[in-house]
């Protein structure tokens, strides 16, 4: 089985730039209702992803401001406690399995580290339960 099966393509992605500011990221991910969201440079490739959690700890203990503060830093200042690994677009979906049990979602990049979408934790485990309620 291909990793596509599952992907969410990225034009259905949620996702912000390394170089957005706080202030904007915090925005998108209230409107989002996301926890976490992928991060990508503005030529396409993939820099991580970015938490609720990323920023309220950069906020507390990194930039000591008001709320006037976040239009002036950016996304690439804040430090991720959460790693989130990319998988290749050509791996197989066995490789992606210890890395959708630990995350959300696994995002995906091509062969130039270009952000093409997500594999969302949710997909797989459907997947996977409606293989097993066949074989019952």
């Amino acid at each position: 089985m291909n990793i596509l099966f599952f992907l969410t393509p990225k034009s259905e992605v949620e996702f912000v730039y390394n170089d957005d500011t706080i202030s904007s990221v915090m925005e998108i991910l209230e409107k989002s209702t996301y926890t976490a969201i992928p991060v990508i440079s503005r030529t396409g490739q993939y820099r991580g992803s970015v938490s609720e959690g990323d920023i309220l700890w950069a906020v507390k203990n990194d930039y000591n401001f008001d709320e006037t503060g976040f239009s002036k830093v950016h996304l690439s200042k804040i430090t991720k406690k959460i790693k989130y690994s990319p998988v290749k677009v050509d791996e197989k979906v066995d490789n992606m399995i210890d890395r959708v049990i630990n995350q959300n979602f696994v995002p995906v990049i091509d062969d130039d580290e270009v952000f093409i979408g997500i594999v969302k934790r949710k997909d797989v485990l459907q997947y996977y339960i409606g293989q097993a309620k066949k074989e019952v």
